[in-house]
């Protein structure tokens, strides 16, 4: 089977290891992260990817078998989307927290336990803005530059107060490398924010599973060819 993956960088050291072990064949689109911060542009964006895969089924149809959407439900960004050519299969969950740690049950029992959680995770350190002394004192620089330093002082203290309202980091540590200085900035972090530090194992199965064409209905909805995504990840809908 030959897979079209759209992801989001974020899981670019996961996706990429467990690639290399995978049976399936696959090409990946990668996505670039934070998009899900503006969830009509994400949405826009995923789109028009798979209009391009739907194109090159078109003029080849063994090109894929399947379209692979390596994300949660992502402020909604994926609601609506649909294939004319190719069944696309969603991860069951809010959002890639869940498949880094390798379900959703998992994850909504960690959060039930901790609400006030703000997580880290390698991909979202190398590829994101995670919250930092650092960065809130580079943001005040650029706020004073555009604003002015009064309005710059007033935009960090609403910044930081809304962060300190989390009371915890969640840590995800990857199951497949090691990244010791990540560690050390997340607890550097969580005492600058005063917040109490954990550390998860991630699992990276539902990863597997994807690659593997394991698509159990409790874990993933399978839209067919013409359905789109409905309410979520629970349900599709006849698009054409």
């Amino acid at each position: 089977m030959r897979l079209a993956v759209i992801a989001c960088r974020v899981f670019n050291r996961e996706l990429s290891y467990e690639m290399s072990l995978a049976e399936n064949s696959a090409d990946i689109y990668w996505v670039r992260q934070a998009l899900h911060n503006t969830p009509a542009l994400l949405k826009e964006e995923l789109r028009r990817i798979i209009d391009e895969i739907d194109a090159a089924q078109e003029n080849d149809p063994e090109s894929y078998d399947a379209v692979i959407l390596l994300y949660g439900l992502c402020s909604n960004s994926i609601i609506g989307l649909s294939s004319k050519r190719l069944p696309i299969i969603v991860p069951r969950c809010d959002d890639c927290i869940a498949i880094f740690l390798g379900s959703q049950t998992r994850y909504m029992e960690i959060f039930r336990q901790n609400k006030g959680t703000y997580w880290f995770n390698q991909g979202w350190y190398e590829n994101g803005h995670l919250p930092s002394e650092e960065r809130l004192r580079g943001l005040h620089r650029k706020y004073t530059d555009k604003y002015g330093e009064d309005n710059a002082d007033y935009l960090i203290e609403t910044e930081k107060e809304t962060l300190l309202r989390y009371t915890d980091c969640a840590c995800v540590r990857s199951p497949v490398y090691n990244a010791s200085g990540f560690y050390d900035f997340s607890k550097k972090v969580s005492l600058f924010f005063h917040w109490r530090y954990n550390e998860y194992e991630g699992d990276n199965g539902m990863i597997r599973r994807l690659l593997s064409g394991d698509w159990n209905a409790d874990e993933f909805i399978v839209c067919q060819k013409g359905e789109s995504i409905k309410s979520g990840v629970t349900t599709c809908a006849n698009t054409f």
